[in-house]
């Protein structure tokens, strides 16, 4: 079933949505939807409605409410790099189930400054990658920050993605974490962390992690290990009889 993400603005007292221009386009043009096929509407973190289209095309009627489980807390603080390829990392890792991304100048980052209008589709990109993978909250980005304000943070399990660090599944094995912990996890830029920055991290109670031999770009490895980050808390969390 198709999942669009509506604000509570939206939401009006006799169980109806209004949907903007953009998503009744997107469902009447793109997707296809007609009047009377059903669409989940979530609003994020708190309920997701499930509605039938209307004969106009721009409002949703509700059948049904449900609650959100609440989600795992998988955290990413990424290094800025180059061409906007952070706008691919919210939208993978947004998919791979990061709850949040802080984005972060380290010494070796060439991107120093966020424009504005990159700050917006870097919302609009994990809105939308939201409705893609079904998930029941939107990630929040935080606003630009330093290595030395993630290393302040508290988290209760924080981990720096290093070549050199222990693999990441041996980790998991000696490390079992609670179904609802909290993890952040530390990318550095194209280059990685400088040793200084690296030692600055596991002095603060950061465990060195890896992927294995293998290295790879810096838009790619925090969702690789976010990924098998998530897929790890997931199986200990609905084992714990979250639904």
């Amino acid at each position: 079933m198709i999942r669009i993400v509506v604000s509570s603005e939206q939401i009006i007292p006799d169980k109806r949505i209004i949907l903007t221009p953009e998503q009744s386009h997107y469902l009447g043009h793109v997707m296809r939807v007609r009047p009377g096929e059903k669409i989940e509407a979530l609003l994020s973190g708190q309920a997701i409605f499930e509605c039938v289209m209307t004969q106009d095309n721009q409002v949703l009627e509700c059948l049904r409410t449900r609650e959100v489980f609440e989600d795992v807390s998988l955290f990413l603080a990424q290094s800025l790099i180059k061409k906007d390829l952070f706008s691919d990392i919210i939208e993978k890792g947004t998919e791979a189930g990061i709850a949040g991304f802080y984005p972060v100048l380290t010494e070796r980052t060439i991107v120093r400054e966020i424009s504005p209008s990159k700050w917006n589709r870097w919302h609009k990109v994990a809105k939308e990658a939201t409705e893609q993978a079904h998930r029941s909250r939107v990630p929040e980005i935080f606003p630009l920050t330093t290595l030395s304000e993630v290393m302040d943070l508290k988290i209760p399990h924080k981990l720096v993605l290093d070549a050199q660090g222990k693999n990441l599944w041996d980790w998991l094995m000696e490390h079992p974490m609670s179904p609802l912990s909290a993890c952040l996890l530390v990318v550095g830029p194209e280059g990685g962390l400088t040793p200084s920055e690296r030692d600055q991290l596991t002095r603060n109670g950061f465990d060195a992690v890896s992927l294995g031999p293998y290295i790879y770009r810096a838009e790619n490895a925090g969702v690789f290990a976010a990924a098998l980050l998530r897929a790890w808390m997931s199986s200990h969390y609905f084992a714990h009889g979250q639904s």
